[in-house]
């Protein structure tokens, strides 16, 4: 089944648990397909161009992705999952993703999310340990007080979840989304990724900068003057070497 491929993707799954109604989908909603892309000059380096409501993506200090290193956080209480099994599931093209409208409902630090949806990124946003993978799948959550999700479940059941506070990986680009993320990858055909990527295509914003530092688009545009931001290689190295 195709949807058990998705989420048995290879890839650093990440579940963002927020409080926007922006992601709120009522039934026989019409689904607005999103105004911004990943091409030269409606993607990522431009967001903040679109919209003004998109200025986080290029001043915010916290911004998603990132790549996961032994710097962030092992949750140490893992979320309890609750996802019915579906018999029929509507897969929207929304132009950037495809999003699958989902119920359940994850319980972590005595709080209580709605699960509301999942999409998918090709490929992998966030990195570990600077390796990225085909596919990456977003189960977006609500704060409120033939699918079967077992093999999810059983993932988070089974591998270390790692976990830190950043920013929506699309326009807005809005910050204060926490991200928990199954470290383990997990599967999926060759075929069933073909089918998603030729959909998907190419949706992934680059790896940000490491969490409370200067946002990359400030870095680009210092780039080779005086005041520009260099790594720690290149600061620490002799003078000539």
């Amino acid at each position: 089944m195709l949807l058990n491929a998705l989420l048995l993707a290879s890839s650093a799954s990440a579940t963002c648990l927020h409080g926007l109604s922006m992601f709120k989908r009522a039934e026989g909603e019409t689904v607005a397909l999103g105004q911004f892309g990943y091409g030269p000059l409606n993607g990522p380096f431009n967001w903040a161009s679109l919209t003004a409501e998109n200025e986080a993506c290029k001043t915010g200090s916290n911004q998603s992705p990132i790549n996961l290193d032994d710097s962030v956080t092992v949750l140490a209480e893992k979320p309890k999952i609750d996802i019915p099994a579906v018999e029929e599931a509507e897969f929207e093209n929304l132009g950037t993703t495809i999003e699958v409208i989902a119920n359940g409902t994850t319980s972590v630090a005595g709080s209580d999310f709605r699960l509301v949806q999942f999409h998918m990124h090709t490929p992998s946003e966030h990195h570990l340990n600077g390796e990225y993978h085909p596919l990456e799948v977003h189960m977006v959550h609500q704060g409120v007080g033939g699918i079967d999700f077992s093999d999810v479940l059983a993932a988070v059941s089974s591998s270390p979840i790692l976990q830190y506070n950043g920013s929506l990986t699309t326009p807005p680009c809005a910050e204060g989304v926490n991200f928990m993320i199954v470290k383990d990858p997990l599967d999926i055909s060759v075929a069933d990724f073909n089918a998603i990527k030729s959909v998907v295509r190419f949706n992934a914003r680059y790896i940000q900068n490491g969490l409370g530092q200067v946002n990359l688009l400030e870095v680009a545009n210092l780039a080779g003057t005086a005041s520009a931001v260099q790594p720690a290689s290149v600061v620490d190295r002799p003078a000539g070497g």
